[in-house]
């Protein structure tokens, strides 16, 4: 299996094995129960339905993505994490990630979010990631904490995203971490550009195909692209950090 590893997980690009693991996942009340309040997702269509979602991964940069877990000894799926622009804060860079309910309370989501800060600052060289969950997912906040992002401000997501709570249960937080830790950012809102700047104008890298989609695929140095040309590749800004 290629991909970086920490010393017990192990990054990979998706594919049909991954299948029954994000289906158990959307399935999984627990799982769900800060996403979605988990409405059954039926089995008819499900396949087509993630193959669209692979096909969409390879059209994005692989530096900005979402990867598979694995346990680095027995090779099973943990769950996914991402980094990715956020549509609805100017497109900084997010981090999340969701866990299979049985691998909870190892560490695991802790010790990915670690490997992918610690690439986003020192491989990509961003200045500022944030992270955001609902407010009374106290599991997923001790991740953002453990991980060494720092509580930013309180928020409500607006109904039009999350239809099926009232304002109470649409109370959410924000974490961020910073390559240069500064004071309090006003008004909860991300300071300035997020994308360090690597000289010349960017552009959206070329579409890969799906064995392409490993997050330690190496580029020549390319700058990332500019935040406004991110948003299309990421139309859903609430996934959140879940938790595990």
């Amino acid at each position: 299996m290629d991909g970086q590893a920490t010393s017990r997980l192990v990054f990979s690009h998706f594919d049909d094995s991954h299948i029954p693991g994000l289906f158990e996942m959307e399935n999984d009340p627990e799982v769900m129960r800060y996403i979605n309040n988990c409405p059954p997702v039926p089995w008819k269509g499900y396949t087509e339905k993630i193959h669209a979602w692979f096909d969409q991964l390879a059209k994005n940069d692989p530096r900005l993505t979402y990867w598979a877990a694995h346990e680095r000894l027995t090779g099973e799926f943990v769950g996914w994490f991402h980094l990715r622009p956020n549509a609805r804060y100017d497109n900084h860079v997010e981090l999340g990630y969701r866990l299979r309910r049985n691998f909870w309370g190892r560490g695991y989501a802790t010790e990915g979010s670690r490997a992918l800060l610690d690439r986003a600052f020192n491989e990509l060289e961003l200045r500022y990631v944030m992270a955001q969950t609902l407010e009374g997912n106290l599991a997923s906040r001790r991740v953002m904490e453990k991980a060494g992002m720092q509580f930013e401000c309180s928020f409500v997501y607006p109904p039009e995203l999350l239809p099926f709570w009232d304002e109470a249960q649409r109370r959410a937080v924000r974490y961020a971490k910073r390559a240069n830790p500064v004071a309090s950012c006003g008004e909860g809102e991300p300071p300035g550009e997020p994308f360090a700047r690597h000289g010349g104008s960017a552009g959206a890298s070329p579409s890969q195909s799906r064995k392409h989609l490993s997050p330690f695929h190496r580029h020549q140095r390319q700058p990332l692209p500019p935040p406004n040309d991110l948003a299309v590749l990421f139309p859903n800004p609430h996934q959140g950090a879940d938790g595990g």
